[in-house]
C-alpha cells in the first residue's frame, strides 16, 4: 500500500517514546478532540465532518478528509454551554460599554 510505505519513508523529528506516542495512541484519537468548527462559537456550533482513509487499522496512516459536510452541535467547549461566547442583544453592549468605562485589567487604567 503507497500509505505504507510513504509512512515508513518520512522525514522522522522525534524518536523513542514520543514517536511510539505520537503514531500509536496520538493520531488513534485526535478526532476526538481536535475538530474543526465553521461558525462562531455561540451555544452550537457547526462541526465539519471528517473521513480518513484505510479502515481502522490503517487510519492513523492517512490524514483526514473533509466531507463538505457539516453537523450542528451543543457547544460543551470552553465553558461556553450557557452560550454567553455569541453575540447578544442584551449582553455584547454592555460587556463592551463596561470594558471601554473600567479597563480589562485590574490594575490598568480605564477607556
Amino acid at each position: 500500500d503507497e500509505a505504507c510505505r510513504r509512512f515508513l519513508a518520512r522525514e522522522r523529528w522525534s524518536s523513542g517514546w514520543v514517536d511510539f506516542y505520537l503514531q500509536h495512541m496520538y493520531k488513534l484519537y485526535v478526532d476526538c478532540f481536535s475538530r474543526p468548527i465553521s461558525s462562531a462559537p455561540d451555544s452550537t456550533v457547526d462541526v465539519l465532518k471528517r473521513t480518513r482513509a484505510g479502515g481502522a487499522l490503517l487510519g492513523p496512516l492517512h490524514d483526514f478528509e473533509f466531507t463538505g459536510e457539516a453537523q450542528t452541535c451543543v457547544n460543551l467547549a470552553s465553558y461556553n454551554y450557557l452560550g454567553f461566547g455569541g453575540v447578544d442583544a442584551f449582553c455584547t453592549p454592555a460587556a463592551r460599554a463596561a470594558a471601554l468605562e473600567q479597563g480589562f485589567s485590574t490594575a490598568g487604567g480605564g477607556g
